[in-house]
């Protein structure tokens, strides 16, 4: 579609370029984003409906909050409702080594195969981006979102009060 094309001339980085196209072979795409006041618990927020297309099913999801990749976090992050399940829950992806330290210690006992996979791709001189993602309770977003605009809101170091909400 055009907005698909127009997502991929507008991709600056090669990796961005190459997980799109991926992700669209496999079926997985978004078409159209539209601003919405978007309701959980007893807080609205400026969201967006991001309509997606998941194997054939046209899905909407309500993005909640967006955090854009910079050299500290070392990952793009994005909290949303799942339409499937109704659940809250941050995609991220980032650097093999960012998201490792992320991982709880069950997600650490698995990483061994992943790190060996990642280590081959990377010695044919391939780069690599890994996903994750975590379902968030509803109460636990509600609570973050509140700290999290007061951060946003704040006249002294509001960068830094950010930057900490984001982690």
């Amino acid at each position: 579609s055009q907005a698909r094309m127009a997502l991929l001339r507008s991709s600056s980085p090669p990796d961005e370029k190459a997980l799109v196209i991926a992700a669209q072979q496999n079926l997985y795409y978004f078409y159209h984003r539209e601003p919405k006041e978007i309701k959980v618990g007893n807080l609205e927020l400026n969201g967006q409906h991001v309509h997606c297309n998941i194997m054939g099913q046209s899905l909407v999801f309500e993005l909640l909050e967006e955090f854009e990749f910079n050299s500290t976090r070392a990952r793009m992050s994005v909290i949303v409702r799942d339409p499937r399940d109704g659940k809250i829950k941050l995609y991220c992806k980032g650097s093999d080594s960012a998201l490792y330290k992320l991982l709880h210690e069950k997600g650490r006992s698995n990483w061994a195969p992943t790190s060996q996979h990642l280590s081959h791709l990377g010695h044919k001189g391939l780069r690599t981006l890994v996903l994750a993602y975590k379902e968030i309770p509803e109460a636990t977003f509600t609570a973050w979102l509140q700290k999290h605009r007061v951060a946003k809101a704040a006249i002294e170091n509001r960068f830094a009060l950010v930057e900490a909400s984001q982690t």
